[in-house]
């Protein structure tokens, strides 16, 4: 399954003029359909239309991309919907143009089979490793879900071994700030630490609804910069975004963890989230 709009038209063919070819010049969200519904869209259009407000994209028409994510997820069980908002069509150079009338957002949404991955993962934890490649700071494109993910397929292809899932990513001062795909919670003392995401890293919609209690766990959180010592020291590791859900974590550094009490109930009560809230957002 792999269907694709670009505009509102069903095609695959983008313009080589397009700024999200020519400069990465866009942000996406990847957006789980389940059962014929889309789960957090509310979530990811308000952190959409956060990063376009950062980027000084003010063309977008959301109700023109709301419809056409409706019209192309009504009959969808299980499936995966990207969409990836791009400045639009511009002359070269990297200044863009200011005025909206000549320059309009282009909007590509496709769809693509829902990953499954195995019930052991969730049963008994997850192995992780800490990539090289560290990432640039730059806190105005800091937190937003931009086109620029040259840093994530960099430390993602450093490892080949089928038995690790998700690698760890530092910043430069060796800060650990998130997975290639996932951020990432510790538990240590009853308490959940999670990387403050202020110069580099995404953030993301399940840490947020962590982050704000919505998942019920009533624990105190703590957004501070964590070492790799902290994370070999935790009593337990998860990593979490919107279409794997929460992962514990088996293993990371030689070290092993349980699948403790606390990630448990996170994730009962992240499904229980998940199967009560109305996430159909249109």
């Amino acid at each position: 399954m792999n269907i694709t709009c670009i505009n509102g038209d069903q095609t695959d063919h983008v313009n080589a003029s397009d700024r999200a070819l020519q400069y990465g010049d866009g942000l996406f969200e990847t957006i789980v359909i389940r059962e014929g519904e889309i789960q957090f869209w509310k979530q990811h259009i308000q952190r959409l239309k956060k990063g376009c407000q950062r980027l000084g994209i003010n063309n977008v028409d959301y109700a023109r991309l709301t419809a056409e994510a409706e019209q192309l997820c009504c009959n969808q069980s299980d499936a995966i919907l990207k969409i990836i908002i791009s400045r639009g069509i511009t002359d070269r150079g990297y200044r863009f143009n200011t005025n909206e009338n000549k320059s309009l957002a282009t909007r590509i949404l496709s769809l693509h089979k829902l990953p499954s991955y195995p019930q052991s993962h969730y049963d008994r934890g997850i192995n992780l490793r800490l990539c090289q490649l560290e990432m640039g700071l730059n806190p105005t494109l800091a937190g937003i879900k931009h086109l620029n993910r040259l840093e994530q397929v960099m430390a993602r292809n450093e490892w080949q071994d089928e038995t690790i899932f998700e690698g760890l990513m530092r910043d430069h001062h060796q800060n650990i700030i998130e997975g290639t795909m996932s951020n990432f919670f510790i538990v240590k003392n009853d308490r959940l630490l999670t990387a403050n995401l202020s110069y580099c890293g995404v953030a993301g919609i399940v840490r947020q609804l962590i982050i704000d209690d919505k998942i019920g766990h009533q624990l105190p959180i703590e957004i501070t910069q964590i070492c790799e010592q902290q994370l070999i020291s935790a009593d337990e590791v998860f990593i979490c975004n919107s279409v794997i859900g929460i992962m514990p974590v088996k293993t990371f550094s030689q070290q092993t963890y349980g699948l403790g009490p606390v990630t448990k109930l996170i994730m009962r009560q992240y499904e229980d989230f998940v199967r009560q809230t109305n996430n159909c957002g249109f």
